[in-house]
């Protein structure tokens, strides 16, 4: 008799198993069929059950282009499921503005799915979930960053100093094909350190290395862990890359915090030599006063990490999608260097004052944005509490998608969008003309809080690298793949280019801002 034991448990564990997954399968055709009928959500394209419509987007075609072709048939305002969430996607320009600048705080959380949730639980600024505390963090990085010069000339002579160092690495491979990604990673995150910790890193030390390394590989772990945001059971799965993530994000927040504390050992109250000192500063002094808030030491890493996210990734890519275009259309690059040596002249570098009378430049640049389009799907939203729009009924905690790749390629504002042009930022004077509809950087109150140093940055070492090299693509190299990678921000492909020194009429060996009085 005991060896039936064995095999009336075996029979018990199916028939519980099968209970099980009839159950799932009943609940989320419940939340697929019946919740749809209840609640008004916007028209969308049927999925399955439990698995919603992400088997139309795994073939192949990217998700923000197969986006915009769905809202050509259900409208610029669509809903979709993806495994277990539903996901409103926004899809013009019109409509984006209206959820994120009309619409209050209705749209200004982040989901809560498992990657946001390891990302300091929802502390920080970028990925923080919407409250009080998000709000605080925000504003208070923003007014530091702002005292410290950021959007303001002060900043300048920081800025132009690292593009010194970056033109010096680009010089290094005398005219050899190289890839410039690390070098252009490496530059902008060096002024974010500048802020934060109170210096830049030479490009080889070894916990700037490190860091770099860390942030490379969370990019391309954020990615190919997705589909734990779809079905968050599946962040219990060993070994998973979610797993790898997870403790990749640890190790960060690790590395992180050492850092802080060897800045904190040199720090004098009061006397703030950078964005920890500043932090710390208000933390003593809220402490006096009694005020009860979120800033506290606990939270810095939180603030630091986002900071140091945002402000590397995003910028670095812009300029990898300049080199790597400018490189491959040599008569646009020709035009901007001309007027370049016509309006600054090759006594001196370009300074951010030039840039009215650089229309060319700048038309160029935001085209490389455009183009580009780093943050196709910018950073999820998700509505903080049950709402409408354009008469849709929108649930708290909805998952709100802003498709950006279809305003920046909208033929209706930019004919012939896959077409690299500058010209259209042109207007019939030809002045620089800034088109509202150019949100690199998102628009509202959850745009990327850099914005203001990311344009300082991106115009700088756009123009300094340009007025110091022309650049070539490689004659042996295949045509490179501009569809580009998209991991946590869309970039190219890695690829390798060739500078040539252009010659300067003055002595351009140390990393200071030239004299305007040089002109």
């Amino acid at each position: 008799m005991e060896s039936w034991y064995p095999m009336i448990f075996e029979t018990q564990w199916i028939g519980l198993r099968h209970v099980l997954l009839a159950s799932v399968i009943l609940v989320c055709l419940w939340k697929t069929v019946v919740d749809r009928r209840v609640v008004k959500l916007p028209p969308g394209p049927t999925g399955w059950p439990f698995i919603g419509i992400l088997p139309t987007l795994a073939d192949g075609e990217r998700v923000y282009k197969k986006f915009t072709k769905m809202s050509a048939k259900y409208g610029p305002i669509f809903s979709a499921r993806m495994g277990l969430f539903d996901c409103v996607v926004l899809n013009d320009y019109d409509i984006i503005r209206e959820a994120t600048c009309k619409s209050g705080d209705m749209f200004l959380d982040r989901p809560r799915t498992p990657l946001f949730e390891i990302l300091g639980g929802g502390k920080g600024i970028g990925g923080a979930f919407y409250s009080e505390g998000w709000k605080e963090h925000r504003r208070f990085s923003l007014k530091i960053m702002r005292s410290y010069g950021i959007g303001q000339a002060e900043i300048e002579p920081m800025i132009a100093r690292e593009a010194w160092f970056l033109n010096k690495e680009f010089a290094s491979e005398n005219g050899k094909p190289f890839n410039p990604t690390p070098y252009l990673g490496n530059a902008t995150a060096n002024i974010i350190c500048a802020i934060i910790f109170g210096d830049r890193f030479n490009f080889d030390d070894p916990w700037f290395v490190k860091m770099m390394s860390i942030l490379s590989d969370m990019g391309h772990l954020f990615r190919v862990s997705g589909p734990v945001n779809c079905f968050p059971f599946l962040r219990h799965v060993p070994f998973s890359s979610y797993k790898k993530l997870r403790k990749l994000v640890d190790d960060h927040y690790v590395f992180l915090d050492k850092k802080i504390n060897e800045v904190k050992e040199g720090y004098e109250e009061s006397n703030p030599r950078q964005f920890i000192d500043a932090y710390l500063d208000e933390v003593r002094k809220r402490e006096v006063d009694g005020f009860v808030g979120t800033l506290d030491e606990a939270h810095l890493k939180f603030d630091i990490s986002d900071m140091f996210n945002a402000g590397t990734e995003t910028s670095a890519n812009t300029l990898k999608w300049a080199v790597l275009y400018l490189a491959l259309f040599p008569d646009i690059q020709g035009r901007v260097q001309d007027e370049m040596d016509r309006v600054v002249g090759r006594k001196r570098m370009p300074l951010l004052s030039d840039r009215s009378q650089l229309p060319y430049t700048m038309a160029t640049l935001a085209e490389v944005q455009r183009i580009g389009c780093i943050a196709p799907l910018s950073v999820p939203h998700a509505a903080t509490e049950d709402t409408t729009l354009r008469g849709y009924d929108i649930p708290k905690g909805t998952i709100v998608t802003l498709n950006i790749w279809s305003v920046m390629f909208d033929p209706k504002t930019w004919p012939e969008p896959e077409k690299f042009r500058p010209e259209r930022f042109l207007n019939d004077d030809g002045c620089y003309s800034k088109n509202e509809r150019l949100i690199p950087f998102s628009i509202g109150r959850r745009n990327c809080v850099g914005e203001q140093l990311a344009v300082m940055e991106l115009f700088t070492y756009f123009t300094h690298l340009l007025h110091r090299f022309k650049l070539r693509y490689p004659d042996n190299e295949p045509q490179p793949d501009l569809e580009g990678f998209f991991g946590a921000t869309l970039g190219p492909y890695p690829y390798n280019v060739c500078a040539f020194e252009r010659l300067l009429d003055f002595d351009y060996k140390q990393p200071i801002l030239p004299d305007q009085s040089s002109t």
